[in-house]
């Protein structure tokens, strides 16, 4: 499949551990996009678009960390989110995969087969396939843990409400990275289209 560069260099903050790499994303019109990266730390986020990073900023947890984060370090993360607040595009994405634990537990299809439309984030989250249901997954603490899901769930929702964040949940690794990438895309494109129409008139 043919290449084409990405319009942004998307940032990566140096403290992400196991960062995403935006591999083998799709720019719709049948090429892949080749996605320029830079470390270097941010102050907000874990990613970023480089020369707009207080603008824009995507937070990533896993399972295990947001339900770390709720328990014992909820005053540093709300720190964390006072701060994207301030921008005028944040986001949380919250990888929800652990299939081991909840597999069983999803009411999706009987096949289980990923669909492709599942990398592309055109399904709506009713109709993930079998095991891959995030609201579920989120739902099943990881071992060991000592807060409970309705805990969880409560502060993403008061935080959402309270400072405009959106909180995003993604059935795997590969799904939280395209839809990471997704939303600086369409970041960038936004502010594309208005550089385009100029200032405002009168």
């Amino acid at each position: 499949m043919k290449t084409t560069p990405a319009p942004f260099t998307v940032v990566v903050d140096t403290r992400e551990q196991d960062p995403f790499d935006f591999r083998g994303i799709d720019d719709r019109r049948g090429r892949v996009f080749d996605v320029a990266t830079d470390r270097h730390k941010l102050d907000s986020g874990d990613y970023s678009i480089l020369g707009h990073e207080d603008e824009v900023a995507v937070e990533r947890k896993t399972k295990a960390d947001i339900y770390g984060t709720i328990g014992k370090g909820r005053e540093r993360f709300e720190r964390e989110i006072e701060r994207l607040s301030a921008m005028p595009a944040p986001a949380i994405v919250i990888q929800c995969d652990d299939p081991s634990r909840w597999k069983r537990r999803a009411p999706c299809d009987p096949d289980g087969e990923r669909r492709a439309e599942d990398e592309k984030l055109k399904v709506p989250p009713c109709m993930w396939p079998r095991g891959e249901c995030p609201l579920l997954a989120l739902l099943d603490p990881p071992p060991h843990s000592r807060v409970g899901p309705k805990s969880v769930v409560n502060s993403l929702l008061a935080w959402s409400v309270r400072h405009c964040i959106p909180v995003w949940l993604c059935p795997s690794r590969r799904s939280s990275e395209i839809l990471s990438f997704r939303l600086l895309q369409h970041f960038w494109s936004g502010r594309e289209k208005l550089a385009r129409k100029g200032p405002p008139v009168g």
